[in-house]
């Protein structure tokens, strides 16, 4: 049986939901060819309800999450984009991320992302 993949979703990402209306979690779990865990850190959700677009987005968000059994990490970083590269790196997690610098920054530390593109999951 091949091992269990982790994919932290970014912020970012997490909007693709309402702003895109992109239903992203089963396109992440045919990308791959393994189980998938989706997780999404606290300072994530912490910076989803601080932004304007993400306040009137977070009800139906924390629901996709629920139903789509993703589960929530608490994590001692503050920082968003912090806590999803020390996590991805601790974890040998896959982040997906709509962010060109955090993805630039996670193939130097040799972490794998995804990205969205025309409604599709790809791994830049």
């Amino acid at each position: 049986m091949a091992l269990q993949k982790i994919v932290v979703l970014d912020t970012n990402f997490l909007l693709a939901l309402t702003q895109k209306k992109i239903d992203f979690a089963p396109l992440i779990r045919e990308f791959f060819d393994s189980p998938v865990r989706l997780v999404v850190l606290k300072p994530c959700l912490s910076e989803l309800k601080a932004l304007k677009e993400g306040k009137r987005a977070f009800a139906a968000i924390s629901e996709y999450l629920r139903a789509n059994s993703v589960d929530e990490i608490a994590t001692s970083a503050q920082s968003a984009d912090k806590a999803i590269f020390d996590f991805a790196c601790e974890r040998g997690a896959v982040v997906a991320t709509l962010d060109y610098v955090l993805r630039q920054r996670l193939k130097k530390a040799g972490v794998q992302s995804i990205t969205l593109k025309n409604k599709s999951i790809v791994s830049p």
